[in-house]
């Protein structure tokens, strides 16, 4: 768990260790071999301030698609006509500007962090898409459910095909996909 207070010392603090655990990230693309002190080493922090901010390098990665997953639901919140497409695109510009972090949490088996991320940032639209699309509590729940395991499915999958395709290629891929489907168990 990460416990980063409003303050501005609190607040700096945090962008330095994201700092410094990115530079590791680059350095060195398997997280299971990123160690806290070379993430201290690297953020010019000592290891009090990381521990007073984060229990685990694992919190990082949560703190930062925190940050990066909010961005993209404050953004599609934002607009009064986004959709699911532009929801969906929103997260894999995302993921795509920052990839070596997405590619560090799927190799490393994390994809629970962008799951746990997604659903708690998605929640916050969920008031959206009900007026959008007229559902259910219920159905709100699978749908967001179904849209984030989409979302990580389709990032392990560009991943694994060498991170070629477009935010907008990776869009006409779900839609596909989802296409056959829904077809397939109509």
């Amino acid at each position: 768990m990460y416990h980063i207070k409003p303050d501005k010392r609190s607040q700096r603090s945090a962008t330095l260790i994201c700092q410094g655990f990115n530079k590791c990230i680059a350095k060195n693309h398997n997280l299971n071999q990123i160690t806290i002190s070379q993430i201290i080493h690297e953020a010019t922090i000592g290891r009090a301030t990381f521990y007073r901010l984060f229990d685990s390098k694992r919190d990082v990665l949560a703190y930062e698609c925190d940050l990066l997953f909010k961005q993209a639901a404050i953004k599609s919140k934002s607009s009064n006509n986004s959709s699911t497409r532009d929801l969906f695109l929103y997260c894999a510009e995302l993921c795509i500007k920052n990839h070596l972090l997405f590619e560090a949490i799927i190799k490393s088996h994390q994809a629970q962090i962008i799951y746990n991320t997604l659903m708690n940032r998605l929640s916050l639209i969920r008031k959206h898409f009900r007026i959008a699309n007229n559902v259910s509590d219920a159905q709100m729940d699978y749908f967001l459910s179904d849209l984030t395991h989409l979302i990580i499915s389709t990032l392990s999958t560009w991943i694994r095909h060498g991170e070629k395709e477009s935010a907008q290629d990776l869009i006409s891929n779900a839609a596909v996909i989802i296409g056959i489907i829904y077809r397939s168990i109509k």
